[in-house]
């Protein structure tokens, strides 16, 4: 073994192009799953404790769509909203509960969202109609801060607040001119940019004062409460709300606690990692048959070399060794560059996006060992290839 080492390294630096275009490859396919992997590990535990933290002290509360009765939009019948001011008084009284808040999503229907002065309309928004108690129950945070304090006494006025995304796509800065916008043929001055790593979608979020809101609801739109409890309360109060917010009635409402939520962090935290490990794997086939194919070539080069190594008696088995471990030093050197590469990568863009990388530690191990193995895998057929070639062949070759 000790021989085929050496003459690996030797036939290794004496094609040094071939050598290193393999080790480049091999080298970023690792790096690609290393980062691949630490990347998906610390955004699935970013996720998990954010998701965590809403499990453990946030209850949502909507209304059950009912088909069989249906109400014009300009109807004022109080039957239409079972989710009242009442009723947010009512889930206020449970014990452990620390805040309500009433608000109202719109659907936008075919109203377009475009700046005043034109542009392209902005897609997939959420129009919902606040309080400045969602401020406080979504940890938003504002620019201008002030505006928390003054939203209250902009009721009636038609004014927003955008999220971060929605702004860009419309061109709005914070405290800029003419910041207006069209939702159909309302139109809307912003006043302030809102955002929350809490409550993600409020990137992608256009919130005006609740009694406007009222105005322009569709005839599905029904009021929806946030309640904020002490933590590890959420799932006793979402078994409790219905009851108290509607009662008699309770079945046509739904409330999301600690529980839905668990599943959707399995879900999410699955969902990441799956799609993070499909495109590290084709990544890594994409290897294979780039390091297969630049093996093969360089068996045919060396097909009178091969076939002098025959003449003298080197057996099938030998050549078949000499070529795996070819591969396997050349695809170790790539996996030991790899790691560290992808190892770098990972933890520059987690640190870009805010997060804490986690890099397990068996993953240091892990880079050359998937480099080496990857070596290896490419280099089984061409070493079998170069194990057929008969001496008076390689000689007719020449």
């Amino acid at each position: 073994m000790h021989d085929l080492l050496l003459d690996a390294i030797r036939d290794a630096n004496a094609r040094r192009a071939k050598s290193l275009i393999i080790i480049v490859v091999v080298t970023l396919s690792i790096a690609g799953l290393i980062a691949s992997r630490v990347v998906a590990v610390t955004a699935v535990s970013q996720i998990d404790e954010q998701l965590a933290a809403t499990a453990l002290d946030e209850v949502r509360i909507h209304q059950i769509h009912d088909r069989s009765t249906t109400f014009a939009p300009s109807t004022t019948d109080p039957t239409r909203d079972l989710l009242t001011e009442q009723s947010a008084g009512a889930v206020r009284s449970i014990s452990h509960v620390n805040s309500v808040s009433r608000y109202l999503p719109i659907s936008p229907g075919e109203r377009p969202i475009v700046r005043v002065h034109g542009g392209p309309a902005v897609h997939d928004v959420r129009v919902v109609g606040v309080d400045d108690s969602y401020f406080e129950a979504t940890d938003a945070q504002l620019t201008p801060a002030s505006i928390s304090s003054a939203w209250n006494t902009a009721a009636g006025e038609q004014v927003a607040l955008v999220g971060e995304s929605v702004a860009a796509e419309l061109g709005i800065v914070a405290n800029g001119y003419d910041q207006s916008f069209r939702f159909g043929v309302q139109r809307f001055t912003v006043v302030g940019v809102v955002s929350s790593l809490r409550d993600p979608k409020l990137s992608q979020s256009i919130l005006i004062p609740a009694d406007v809101a009222e105005g322009l609801r569709e005839e599905d739109d029904h009021w929806e409460l946030l309640v904020r409890t002490q933590l590890g309360y959420s799932n006793s109060v979402s078994s409790l709300a219905p009851d108290l917010a509607a009662p008699g009635q309770a079945a046509k409402l739904a409330a999301t606690g600690a529980e839905s939520l668990g599943d959707l962090r399995t879900g999410v935290a699955t969902n990441v990692d799956s799609l993070l490990m499909g495109v590290g794997i084709v990544l890594w086939i994409l290897t294979l048959v780039i390091v297969a194919n630049a093996t093969l070539s360089s068996v045919i080069s060396r097909t009178s070399e091969i076939g002098l190594r025959r003449a003298l008696g080197f057996s099938r088995e030998h050549i078949v060794l000499k070529f795996l471990v070819e591969g396997g030093l050349l695809g170790s050197i790539g996996g030991l560059c790899g790691v560290g590469i992808g190892i770098l990568s990972a933890i520059a863009t987690t640190v870009a996006l805010g997060w804490v990388p986690l890099v397990p530690l068996w993953f240091l191990a892990a880079g050359p060992i998937a480099g080496t193995l990857t070596g290896l895998i490419a280099t089984i057929y061409p070493s079998l290839k170069a194990a057929t070639i008969r001496p008076a062949e390689a000689v007719r070759s020449d």
